[in-house]
């Protein structure tokens, strides 16, 4: 779907794995997403991310912050290891399995 012609609104399908993905590659231009709840009237009127796995048996939810060629940030409940919380740094070497925990 592409709304119009500078790209403001454009969801594009092509091969991928991910089921969304928002790309950009043109130089000078900074990307972002949003979930905004503009009401400011209503305690109730939250905004929220929310990244789930299949169940107890299923993988992990992980939230990754990362620059490319240098390395990434992970957050993530660890679904095997009695569904603890960690935060890992992967650098370019590494793999979210075998990456070294920071405190």
């Amino acid at each position: 779907m592409r709304i119009n012609h500078n790209g403001n609104t454009a969801l594009e399908h092509q091969v991928r794995v991910e089921k969304l993905e928002v790309y950009e590659n043109t130089p000078g231009i900074a990307l972002s997403s949003r979930i905004y709840q503009a009401d400011n009237s209503n305690s109730s009127s939250h905004a929220a991310l929310n990244i789930r796995t299949g169940g107890s048996t299923g993988g992990d939810p992980v939230l990754s912050l990362g620059v490319a060629n240098v390395g990434a940030w992970q957050l993530g409940f660890d679904n095997s290891d009695a569904d603890k919380l960690k935060i890992n740094w992967n650098n370019i070497t590494s793999t979210p399995s075998d990456a070294k925990s920071r405190k």
